[in-house]
């Protein structure tokens, strides 16, 4: 039983790097962590491995996580080894969260920079947190 949970260590604060609003920071990810997890505005999911993340000499000009419709933004990013937990609401507004595993997780599997998939695990999902503990 693994006890320590994943880390994501933020190197720097949020940089401005174009007029539509970009964002980048510069992170370190923790040992222990071997996927990605994505979500987006419209409820898109996209799972994919830490090894599809380059890293960029001298800081780079940026990487692409997931593909984004105009009208989508990126919303929530984790990182973490086996178990994904998503927050957000139910019907009616309620509070929910749901923990991704095993098979359900698999079905957000793929590259890096693609779309993924739209999640059917709550109807408002807005965070996507490790679980790796629970």
């Amino acid at each position: 039983m693994r006890l320590v949970p994943p880390t994501l260590q933020v190197l720097s604060t949020f940089h401005y790097v174009s007029r539509g609003g970009s964002e980048a920071v510069v992170y370190r990810v923790g040992e222990g962590t071997t996927r990605v997890a994505c979500l987006t505005l419209l409820g898109r999911l996209l799972v994919f491995g830490v090894d599809e993340v380059k890293v960029q000499p001298n800081g780079g000009r940026g990487l692409t996580l997931i593909d984004l419709d105009a009208k989508d933004a990126l919303v929530s990013v984790a990182v973490f080894a086996t178990a994904l937990q998503v927050l957000g609401s139910g019907r009616g507004g309620k509070a929910r969260d749901e923990v991704l595993r095993g098979n359900a997780l698999d079905d957000y599997v793929g590259r890096r920079a693609r779309k993924g998939r739209k999640q059917h695990v709550m109807p408002t999902a807005t965070r996507v947190v490790a679980a790796d503990l629970q």
